[in-house]
């Protein structure tokens, strides 16, 4: 609805700001969002929004020219992905880090342009908060190096995915297609049922399961677990 998509583009907009600030526990792929106008907690960062711009708006002096425009870069270039306008992706996730990758530009120019002026009007202080600039950046550093570690590979890359959401359904398709692809079948299979678990609704999953449990198992298994999954779905129009 309406309301469930200004609800999840005003979270998101909170979720970017957090994570360009602090980049911890970051992942390609986010869990899947469920926002439900009647659960109170999607409602405070659509509720906190004014109360931000009416602080910005009463230090507005304070701020930079420069960093007024940063501040606007980031969010026009968000302003498509944040969850107003459906696309693919919003299926398996409401927000990703790739879509900061041009937005980030306008976040670095705000606070460069900021500090900037803050240390223009305390040159005392330039020295002590150089240090900690630099300490910022370290941190950084680490962390990117910490996080490029998980894209080496496929396989490393998806594990880190599920590992950050273990409960999605992009971790285990794409796992099972990376050993589908090398040639191991048996934990092609076992990754794909997950996928197919996950999503039971949709085809695809269980028909590259029921692939992976031929080449790993034979036919006859394959034959079988297309008989249990009919099984299964009988059942649950019974129950229903």
């Amino acid at each position: 609805s309406i309301l469930q998509r200004v609800l999840t583009a005003a979270s998101a907009a909170w979720f970017y700001a957090a994570t360009f600030v602090a980049p911890i526990e970051v992942s390609p792929v986010y869990g899947e969002w469920n926002v439900a106008a009647t659960d109170p907690r999607w409602w405070v960062g659509a509720c906190a929004w004014p109360v931000a711009l009416g602080g910005l708006w009463v230090v507005r002096r304070r701020v930079a020219g420069l960093a007024w425009w940063g501040l606007a870069q980031f969010y026009v270039v968000l302003l498509p992905v944040l969850g107003v306008v459906s696309f693919n992706f919003l299926t398996y996730s409401a927000v990703a880090d790739h879509f900061m990758y041009l937005a980030i530009v306008g976040g670095a120019v705000a606070v460069a342009a900021q500090a900037e002026r803050w240390l223009a009007a305390r040159p005392a202080q330039r020295w002590p908060r150089g240090v900690v600039a630099c300490a910022i950046v370290g941190l950084c550093a680490v962390q990117t190096h910490r996080e490029a570690r998980h894209w080496r590979t496929n396989e490393t890359f998806w594990l880190h995915v599920r590992e950050r959401d273990p409960g999605g359904f992009l971790a285990p398709f794409n796992l099972g297609k990376h050993y589908a692809r090398v040639g191991d079948w048996a934990r092609a299979a076992d990754a794909f049922a997950d996928a197919a678990t996950i999503r039971p609704g949709v085809a695809y999953p269980f028909r590259q399961y029921a692939q992976a449990v031929r080449h790993a198992h034979g036919i006859d298994a394959a034959i079988a677990a297309c008989g249990c999954s009919r099984r299964r779905r009988s059942a649950r129009r019974t129950a229903a």
